[in-house]
């Protein structure tokens, strides 16, 4: 009778969960079509939610009432075994992962998780047994096998240096029903003391205390372990703070410049009346320059800018970029800027450029040794697992720990339909370690170019990305776990084409992040872990949000394309003080505005303007603009030519 109950609540779940799918594909067209006829609504996005749990949840009190706990008990690890991935909204567009929203309801009744742990511990110890740990602690936690395989999880991640992975882990035992055994609870708080003192965090100390009063002793010690002087002195994300720098005595004339990989085909064209765009982002690590234009990486002496390695040309196989016309027309177009990552000895870049939302020319991601460019390994994107099959990459790559992290965009014209993924790759060999879909839209043949270049932030394990299709996604970067999502108006404005250096990246901020909302009308802050808002403001000051400046001093910078005004990190309020605007004396930014030490560094037609939050900036007359990098004594500027 069990196994027909169970095939019967399967059949209805499964008619309710294709039901509610084809209901949602049919909105993504009519909101597509009704978008297109007014030009401002856009498509909803469809992220990757489950009908099913959410259905079943809703059942479980029913169920209990109906004397059938152990059929709940049963239905729930169905959710954890084949849905735990997927997303259940919260309320307020909040999603959250539906293992969570298990794990809480089961936490909520006494009565059905003594149920669940009676039902399911011989297979979660069979499982524990058999090595299956990692298994064990994904979608049977609460059993008391769930216990012990969460202390092996946390402490391979500890033993690998993923310190904050290792904690997000540990933490899931706090509300476990084997913390009420002393002993359990000594074990859990050693080993969360020992992953504390790897970690900058203001709640590890209390969590740490709680569960030494459990075990009924004092508060384990935490001791600090202080990283080795100059470990991250190779560490640098494509578009990070530059040191302070004392730019005085700079003279307009270059003292070197050297060709862009890419321009060497045209050199000698006439640059009169051609519209120019900057997509190259040049880094600074030690004391090498790094520029990537998407058709090859170089790194340069910075003092000299003397050539120390180039990436070997790939074979062009894009018919759009072999006339050599077509390429310097087309750059214009570039929708994503190129850039590097910099992690301990290795880089990282993403060839090719995109255009009209595909990436054209070499789309691989290079990884490189800093030191001889070297090439480690390269993948192709759209070919790492049959879901992201003709997937390209988007914005600048993250490096957490051992994981890459990169975003991808995938354009199916046929379908109409765009997905966005983040996906992790294996820093030593490019494997893939997971990837999760973002979500999707509906998109007519006109809207497939990109409008507002986004990157991914990596912050305490976590991984944070906004995408103009309205989706806010954190997830855990050693697993691809979703923490929450936020789903919002999408960016509407089709004649929008921003400038690749506008890339937004959200900045983190203890607790919380802030970032660029995807219709770039505000600028929010969120509880870094449950995606609860914790403070928005209108752009309308700047005209439209385009990305945000991590200055020190609890500022925030929130830049548009010829303005930027200053908010509280914490309340995001506006500081009062006077804008940085370009609009009337310098029409505007001509590159990405950077953040040296406490200082804005913004680059105008005329040179740079340099200048401390509310203080009026002084103009250094240069005769080139661009993207800038910032030294002591040092202005390194690249255009869509030279780096001079």
């Amino acid at each position: 009778m069990s196994h027909a109950r169970d095939e019967q609540n399967r059949v209805r779940f499964s008619i309710h969960a294709v039901g509610a799918l084809i209901y949602r594909a049919v909105l993504v067209v009519v909101f597509a079509s009704v978008g297109a006829a007014r030009g401002q609504v856009p498509a909803p996005a469809y992220v990757d939610d489950s009908p099913l749990a959410a259905e079943t949840l809703a059942q479980i009190d029913g169920l209990i009432n109906a004397g059938s706990r152990a059929e709940a008990a049963r239905a729930l690890q169905r959710l954890l075994d084949g849905q735990g991935d997927r997303l259940i909204e919260t309320g307020d567009d909040l999603f959250n992962p539906v293992r969570a929203a298990v794990m809480r309801s089961l936490l909520d009744r006494p009565g059905l998780l003594r149920a669940y742990v009676e039902q399911q511990n011989p297979e979660a110890e069979r499982l524990l047994a058999a090595g299956r740990h990692r298994e064990v602690e994904r979608a049977r936690l609460l059993t008391d096998a769930g216990f012990e395989a969460t202390l092996r999880v946390a402490q391979e991640q500890l033993e690998s240096g993923r310190f904050e992975s290792a904690w997000r882990t540990l933490r899931q035992l706090d509300r476990h029903p084997l913390m009420q055994h002393a002993d359990r609870a000594r074990e859990a708080a050693a080993l969360a003391s020992t992953i504390a003192g790897y970690l900058d965090r203001d709640d590890a100390g209390a969590l740490v205390a709680r569960w030494s009063r459990l075990a009924g002793g004092p508060a384990a010690s935490i001791r600090r372990v202080e990283p080795p002087p100059g470990l991250d002195r190779g560490e640098r994300a494509a578009l990070a703070p530059f040191g302070a720098a004392t730019l005085s005595g700079l003279v307009p004339t270059p003292l070197q410049s050297v060709l862009l990989p890419s321009a060497s085909e045209w050199t000698g064209e006439t640059e009169r009346g051609r519209v120019r765009s900057y997509w190259v982002i040049p880094s600074i690590v030690e004391g090498t320059v790094l520029i990537n234009d998407g058709a090859a990486v170089v790194a340069l002496d910075r003092f000299t800018l003397r050539r120390l390695w180039r990436t070997p040309p790939a074979p062009e196989n894009d018919a759009q970029f072999r006339n050599v016309q077509s390429r310097r027309h087309r750059t214009r177009m570039i929708e994503d800027p190129s850039t590097v990552t910099s992690h301990d000895r290795v880089v990282l870049a993403p060839l090719g450029h995109v255009i009209s939302g595909r990436r054209e020319g070499d789309d691989r991601l290079l990884c490189l040794d800093r030191a001889t460019g070297e090439t480690l390994w390269a993948v192709e994107p759209g070919e790492l697992t049959p879901e992201t099959a003709g997937a390209s990459i988007r914005g600048p790559v993250a490096v957490d720990g051992g994981t890459v992290v990169v975003a991808l965009r995938k354009n199916e014209r046929a379908r109409r339909i765009i997905s966005i993924y983040l996906a992790g790759l294996d820093l030593a060999d490019g494997s893939v370690r997971w990837t999760r879909l973002v979500g999707s839209v509906g998109a007519l043949p006109y809207q497939q170019q990109t409008r507002a270049a986004q990157a991914v932030t990596v912050w305490r394990g976590a991984a944070y990305l906004v995408d103009e299709i309205g989706l806010t996604i954190a997830v855990e970067t050693d697993t691809g776990r979703t923490l929450w999502l936020r789903r919002s108006s999408g960016l509407t404005d089709q004649g929008l084409k921003p400038s690749a250096w506008t890339v937004h990246a959200p900045i983190p901020d203890g607790g919380a992040v802030i970032a660029v909302s995807p219709d770039r009308l505000s600028v929010r802050r969120f509880d870094a872990e449950t995606g609860r808002m914790q403070a928005s403001v209108s752009a309308r000051r700047i005209g439209s949000a385009v990305y945000l400046l991590d200055l020190p001093g609890g500022i925030v910078g929130a830049a548009g394309e010829s303005r930027v005004v200053y908010l509280d990190r914490e309340t995001l309020a506006d500081l009062g003080l006077p804008p940085l605007d370009v609009a009337s004396s310098h029409e505007g930014f001509t590159g990405r505005v950077v953040v040296s030490g406490d200082r804005l560094v913004a680059p105008v037609k005329e040179g740079v303007l340099v200048c401390t939050p509310g203080e009026k900036p002084e103009l250094i007359p240069l005769d080139s603009t661009g993207n800038v990098a910032v030294a002591p004594g040092q202005v390194l500027v690249a255009d869509d030519t030279r780096l001079r």
